[in-house]
């Protein structure tokens, strides 16, 4: 039996998740003239796969294509130079330092954190007639994003606005979602930014990202 509407949604939030998350290592290393990249902290998973990764004697640009190991990977390119200790951005520039997590992180909030919100969403199809029918389950998913530690409110919007260009770039440039059996669309439905300074508090900024998906089960 087909699994349930749920089933789905929080398989795509945390592929979402996956895709969002940025990480820094510093025991990378590289061969000049070969696409094999190592770091034994890395701890590589399938979801790195086509993403961003830039380093020493990495070409600008390139990105993962093939998981070897948890300790290995190949680029999309060659190196052009070698080193070891080098420091690995696996993902998106914009997004390292910022703590991505599948709910509300509490008194574990980091400066800059993106979350996700309530799932919500309705499941509709006809009853008692006719066979199994097909269930139509329409969701959004809303990630939450705050700033912390800028300046003024200017920077502050500033940096937010870095945060949702660099998750509309990684939604927009990955097309694995069409790996989920019964997923028709998924699109950023909603985008909101806002600042204040808060007395004894500093700056803070808050924006939002809903992503509204569409999906069909038999």
């Amino acid at each position: 039996m087909p699994g349930a509407p749920t089933t789905i949604r929080w398989a795509l939030t945390e592929h979402l998740i996956a895709l969002i998350r940025t990480r820094q290592v510093y025991d990378g290393a590289t061969v000049n003239g070969d696409a094999t990249v190592t770091s034994a902290s890395a701890a590589f998973v399938s979801t790195d796969v086509g993403k961003p990764i830039a380093g020493t004697g990495i070409p600008n640009g390139a990105t993962i294509a093939t998981v070897t190991s948890a300790t290995e990977v190949e680029l999309s390119a060659p190196a052009t130079g070698a080193g070891t200790g080098v420091t690995l951005t696996i993902g998106v520039e914009d997004l390292a330092g910022v703590q991505v997590e599948p709910g509300w992180p509490g008194d574990q909030l980091e400066a800059e954190a993106v979350w996700v919100d309530e799932l919500d969403g309705e499941v509709t199809y006809p009853v008692m007639v006719g066979g199994r029918k097909h269930r139509d389950d329409k969701f959004t998913i809303p990630f939450q994003i705050r700033v912390a530690g800028q300046s003024d409110l200017d920077s502050t919007m500033t940096r937010l606005s870095e945060i949702v260009a660099a998750i509309e770039d990684v939604f927009a440039d990955d097309p694995s979602a069409d790996g989920f059996t019964g997923l028709i669309d998924a699109v950023i439905s909603r985008e909101r930014m806002t600042s204040g300074d808060l007395r004894g508090a500093g700056v803070i900024g808050f924006g939002e990202i809903t992503v509204a998906c569409h999906a069909r089960y038999e």
